[in-house]
């Protein structure tokens, strides 16, 4: 039996979107960044959601900022997050990453 995969993502796009496109984006949240941009976030059920989801980005004209996806394996210990270059990115906490990093840039690298 296949192991259930499911996907959370993150995607900026150019420009400001309405909230009510949310139901273009198979019910992902969509909210409008001050910086002029829109953050389209969600869980998508497999790969090929995510890919149906980019395809209908791509036929709407959209300009992607950034995609992020975090791969929920239900048997291991962790999220896989994958970064739009398609390297696994380390999971940073939610306190605002690592520290011994934003001492030495002197900000956070949220």
């Amino acid at each position: 039996m296949a192991q259930l995969i499911r996907h959370q993502v993150r995607v900026r796009v150019q420009g400001e979107l309405p909230a009510t496109w949310s139901g273009v984006f198979s019910n992902l949240s969509v909210a409008a960044e001050p910086d002029g941009t829109t953050l389209v976030t969600g869980e998508l059920a497999d790969q090929a959601a995510l890919h149906g989801f980019l395809a209908t980005a791509r036929d709407l004209g959209l300009s992607l900022t950034s995609v992020e996806t975090v791969a929920t394996h239900p048997s291991s210990s962790g999220p896989e997050r994958r970064g739009s270059d398609g390297r696994r990115r380390a999971h940073r906490p939610q306190d605002g990453g690592d520290p011994i990093r934003q001492r030495i840039t002197g900000r956070s690298l949220r």
